[in-house]
C-alpha cells in the first residue's frame, strides 16, 4: 500500500457532520472500484477543507470551515466516516489526521483508526467549460423540482426517461419529467444573460435528488450547462453531472391543446375520497371511477374480493353530459400532493384520451395524466355465487 501523505485538520461536528452526509450520499458503496465508495478529504487552505464523492457520473464538493494544520488529502470509507462522525459527541472538536498507512479520528477521549486510501488514486473533478448559465433562488428550484421528481421513471429502459428534461428558451425555462404514465410539465421565467435560442439536457435523477435534499427557502443556486454536463452551485456545495445522452419525448405532443370537458373540485374533500376508495381497489391497477353527473363527482372503487365504494362530491362542470373516465390513484395522489390549491382542474376529453390536471389561471404547471380501462361492473348470480364473465374479469 501507498504511503499516505500527512495531514490534520479540526472541525467542529456541526459543521463537519453536515458536510459528510452530503457527500456520502453521492458515494458509490456498491461499486467495484473501491476508490468510489470513499470521500476525498482535501485540506488546501489554513481555514477551509473540501470533501468529495463521486460515483464516475455524478460529483459533489463540499467546502467545511476547518483549522487546517498541516496541508494535505486522504480519502475514507464514505459510509464508515459519516455514521462515525454522527455518533461523536455533540459540540465537541474533531481531529482528522492521516499519517503513514492510516487516518486517524479524535476527539476528546475517543481515538478511531480508519481504513484509507491514497488521495492520488481518488478520480480528478472535470473541468467545464459552461454554454449557458443562471441562477434562481433556492425556494424556487426546490418548488420546481418537488413537482417533477415524483413522475421520473425510477427504472425504464428509456434511459432518457431516468431523468428531467431541462429545456431553455430564449429566458424560459421549461422542466419536464415523465414515465411515460403521468408527465410533469413546470415552466419558469429566469435571466440568462445570453439566452439561446433553444437548448435542452437531460439531467439524471440522483443528481436532482441530491440537489433537492439540500436546497433552502434561502439564498441561490448557480445553474451551468453545456452540450455534456450539467452543474449546480449553492452556498458551500457544488455538483457536477454528465447528462443523459439520448433524445427526450416530444411532450408537447402528448399535451392535449383543446378540452370537450372541464371539472373544477376542492382539492381536501378529493383527496380524502380518493384514499378511501383506495381501500376497495385491486393492487394491480389501483383504478378509480370518476363519474360526473350534473354538479355532482360520484367516486367509485370496486373488486369481487373486498366490495364496494362509492362517495358523492360536489363539482362545478363545463360540458353538461355525464361522464366517465378512471385513473390509478396513486398518480392522482401524487398530483395532488405536489398543487399548491383548494381547488384543481381536471381538463378531458375522452375517456380513454390523456387528462390534464392543475390549478385554474396557473399555465406554469400541468400534469398529464393516462387513464386506464375500468373493469365491467362486479355482478353477482341469482345463486349466490360469482357469474361467469366476473371470474373472468378477476382472473386478468
Amino acid at each position: 500500500m501507498k504511503e499516505l501523505c500527512p495531514m490534520r485538520i479540526h472541525f467542529k461536528k456541526s459543521d463537519l457532520v453536515e458536510a459528510a452526509a452530503v457527500a456520502q450520499s453521492v458515494a458509490s458503496p456498491q461499486s467495484t472500484v473501491a476508490i468510489l465508495s470513499h470521500i476525498l478529504i482535501k485540506g488546501e487552505h489554513e481555514n477551509v477543507a473540501t470533501l468529495t464523492a463521486t460515483d464516475f457520473d455524478t460529483r459533489v464538493r463540499v467546502e467545511v470551515p476547518a483549522e487546517v494544520s498541516a496541508k494535505g488529502s486522504v480519502t475514507v470509507p464514505a459510509r464508515t466516516f459519516y455514521d462515525l462522525v454522527k455518533e461523536l459527541p455533540e459540540d465537541a472538536d474533531i481531529v482528522v489526521e492521516a499519517n503513514g498507512r492510516g487516518v486517524e479520528v479524535r476527539c476528546r477521549d475517543i481515538r478511531c483508526e480508519l481504513a484509507a486510501m491514497p488521495a492520488d488514486d481518488f478520480p480528478l473533478w472535470p473541468e467545464m467549460e459552461p454554454k449557458i448559465s443562471f441562477e434562481m433562488p433556492q425556494k424556487q428550484m426546490k418548488s420546481v423540482l418537488d413537482r417533477v421528481l415524483f413522475a421520473i421513471a425510477l427504472r425504464d429502459p428509456r434511459k432518457a426517461l431516468q431523468g428531467a428534461l431541462f429545456e431553455i428558451r430564449k429566458n424560459n425555462l421549461t422542466v419536464v419529467s415523465t414515465d411515460g404514465k403521468i408527465l410533469a410539465c413546470i415552466k419558469n421565467e429566469i435571466a440568462v444573460e445570453k439566452p439561446p435560442k433553444e437548448f435542452s439536457a437531460i439531467v439524471p435523477r440522483k443528481l436532482l435528488d441530491e440537489l433537492d435534499r439540500n436546497l433552502n427557502d434561502e439564498g441561490t443556486v448557480a445553474v451551468a450547462l453545456n452540450d455534456k454536463q450539467v452543474a449546480f452551485r449553492l452556498s458551500s456545495i457544488e455538483y457536477l453531472s454528465n447528462q443523459i445522452e439520448g433524445k427526450y419525448p416530444d411532450y408537447e405532443v402528448v399535451i392535449p391543446k383543446q378540452f370537450a370537458r372541464k371539472f373544477r373540485i376542492q382539492k381536501p374533500p378529493l383527496l380524502a375520497a380518493i384514499r378511501r376508495a383506495a381501500i376497495f381497489t385491486d393492487q394491480k391497477q389501483n383504478s378509480i371511477l370518476f363519474h360526473f353527473k350534473g354538479d355532482k363527482l360520484e367516486l367509485s372503487a370496486e373488486t369481487y374480493d373486498r366490495g364496494k365504494f362509492m362517495e358523492e362530491l360536489p363539482a362545478v362542470q363545463e360540458g353538461g353530459e355525464e361522464f366517465k373516465i378512471g385513473f390509478n390513484y396513486r398518480f392522482l395522489l401524487d398530483v395532488l400532493k405536489v398543487l399548491d390549491a383548494e381547488e384543481i382542474l381536471l381538463q378531458a376529453n375522452q375517456s380513454h384520451l390523456p387528462a390534464v390536471v392543475q390549478v385554474e389561471d396557473r399555465r406554469d404547471c400541468l400534469y398529464v395524466i393516462m387513464p386506464i380501462r375500468l373493469p365491467d361492473p362486479v355482478t353477482v348470480s341469482a345463486t349466490g355465487g360469482d357469474a361467469e364473465d366476473e371470474e373472468e374479469e378477476s382472473g386478468k
